[in-house]
C-alpha cells in the first residue's frame, strides 16, 4: 500500500511539472472509458496546451516525431476552465462533443475558450469533426479562437480518415473567416453577435452543417440522454426541475443536424417545483446518424430546444471483408447494396484501387489484389448510388 501512495504522489507531481503554472492550476476527470474514449471534464483556472505532452489524459497520442496526431472517438469532454484550451497538433474527433462552458444544461460562470493553433508546414494540423461531431458553445462568454498566423481551421462534416490530409473540397472556418453568427441578434439580447475573423462566440452549436444559434429553454432541465436498444429502437429519457406555465415537448430528430421534423410530443406537468421524469420511444429511427432534441413549448407558444444527442443506428446493407487480416487479396460481399462502387484507401486517406458493382447483374462479391500493398492497416470504403457510405477496416498481413 506504501508503495502505491509513493507511486499516486510520484505521477501528480510528474502530472504537475509536464505544462507551464497555468497547467497545475487545471483538473483533469475521466468520468468513464479511457484515453481517446470516453467522458471527460477539465476545470480550473488558466489556460493549457493539452496536445503537448505523451502524458495527456484526454486525447489519443499516434505517430512520433512530425507524423504525432491525435484522436477522441465517442468522446464527451465538458471544458470548464476559466482560461483556454489550446490546441497545437492535428486532432481528429470521431463522434465526439466537446461543451465549452457547460455541463448537462446548467450554463456555468466560466470563460472557457478553444484555440486552435495553425502551420506553415503541416497542412494537417488542425481540428478535424467528423459528421456526428460538434462544438457547443454555451454563452457569449465563451468562444472559439483560431490563430491568424500561422492560419488555424477547423474542418466540420469531415469523411475523411483519422490522418489523412484535408482536400479543397472539405469545408472549414477557417481564421480569414467571419463566423456566420456575425450580425444574427444574439439569443437573450436585442444586440448582435460581435465577431472578429477567426471567431465565434455562443451561445452556438458547430455541427455537421456549420454554426446555430442555441436556444434558452423555457424550463430547468436537468438531463437529456438518447440510447440505442437491443430491437434498434432508440429510448429517451429527460427530466426537470423546475416547471412554469410549460405546455409540452415536442420530440424532434435529424439525420443531419441540420434539418428537423416532429415525430412525437409528450404532455408536461405544467407547473411544478418537483421533479418530473419523463420518457419516448422511437419505435422507427433511420438508419446512420439520428439526432434527437427537444422542443418545449409554454402556454404562451414560446418555445427553446435542448442541444442535440447522437445515436447511431447499424445499416442494414452491412458489407463484409475476408479474409481479414489478408495476404494477397481481399473479398467484399457487398450485402444489401444494389449499385455503387468499392475503394481501398490506405491509412493516408488516398485511394489505392476502386472498382464499380451492380448487384442487379448477379455479382455480389468485389475482389481486390493485394500484391502492391505493404503490411498495414487500409480502409475499403462502400460509397452506394444513393450516397449512404459505409468503411471498414482491413489489415494486409505478410
Amino acid at each position: 500500500m506504501k508503495q502505491l501512495t509513493l507511486c499516486k504522489i510520484f505521477f501528480v507531481l510528474l502530472a504537475c511539472t509536464c505544462f507551464n503554472n497555468a497547467r497545475a492550476q487545471i483538473t483533469w476527470a475521466i468520468n468513464g472509458g479511457a484515453t481517446g474514449a470516453g467522458n471527460f471534464t477539465i476545470s480550473g483556472t488558466g489556460s493549457v496546451s493539452t496536445l503537448n505532452s505523451g502524458d495527456d489524459m484526454v486525447f489519443k497520442k499516434h505517430g512520433s516525431g512530425a507524423a504525432i496526431y491525435y484522436t477522441c472517438n465517442s468522446c464527451t469532454i465538458n471544458l470548464e476552465i476559466t482560461g483556454q484550451l489550446v490546441i497545437d497538433y492535428p486532432l481528429y474527433l470521431f463522434n465526439t462533443r466537446i461543451i465549452i462552458g457547460k455541463t448537462s444544461f446548467g450554463n456555468l460562470n466560466t470563460t472557457a475558450s478553444l484555440s486552435i493553433k495553425g502551420s506553415t508546414t503541416n497542412p494537417r494540423q488542425a481540428l478535424f469533426l467528423d459528421s456526428s461531431s460538434s462544438i457547443q458553445l454555451a454563452s457569449a462568454t465563451n468562444y472559439i479562437k483560431l490563430q491568424n498566423s500561422p492560419a488555424a481551421d477547423i474542418y466540420f462534416g469531415y469523411a475523411g480518415s483519422e490522418n489523412s490530409m484535408p482536400t479543397s473540397d472539405d469545408v472549414k472556418f477557417s481564421a480569414d473567416d467571419h463566423c456566420s453568427l456575425c450580425g444574427i441578434t444574439s439569443v437573450g439580447s436585442s444586440l448582435p453577435y460581435t465577431c472578429n475573423k477567426g471567431q465565434a462566440n455562443g451561445p452556438s452549436v458547430l455541427a455537421v452543417n456549420g454554426f446555430a444559434i442555441i436556444t434558452p429553454l423555457p424550463v430547468v432541465l436537468v438531463d437529456f440522454s438518447a440510447a440505442l436498444n437491443a430491437n434498434n429502437t432508440v429510448s429517451m429519457n429527460w427530466s426537470t426541475q423546475i416547471e412554469e406555465n410549460l405546455s409540452h415537448f415536442s420530440v424532434e430528430r435529424s439525420a443531419d443536424g441540420a434539418n428537423w421534423q416532429i415525430i412525437g410530443t409528450v404532455q408536461a406537468n405544467g407547473n411544478s417545483r418537483l421533479p418530473s421524469y419523463y420518457s419516448f420511444t422511437d419505435a422507427r429511427p433511420i438508419e446512420g446518424s439520428n439526432y434527437y432534441r427537444l422542443r418545449m413549448s409554454d402556454l404562451d407558444d414560446k418555445s427553446g430546444v435542448t442541444e442535440m444527442e447522437l445515436v447511431l443506428v447499424p445499416f442494414a446493407k452491412t458489407f463484409k471483408i475476408f479474409p481479414n487480416p489478408a495476404r494477397d487479396y481481399v473479398d467484399i460481399a457487398i450485402g444489401n447494396y444494389k449499385n455503387g462502387n468499392v475503394r481501398l484507401i490506405n491509412q493516408f486517406g488516398q485511394m489505392l484501387q476502386q472498382k464499380q458493382f451492380n448487384t442487379t447483374s448477379g455479382i455480389r462479391t468485389v475482389a481486390f489484389q493485394l500484391n502492391g500493398c505493404a503490411t498495414g492497416n487500409y480502409f475499403v470504403q462502400v460509397m452506394a448510388s444513393d450516397g449512404s457510405i459505409e468503411v471498414r477496416k482491413l489489415i494486409i498481413s505478410r
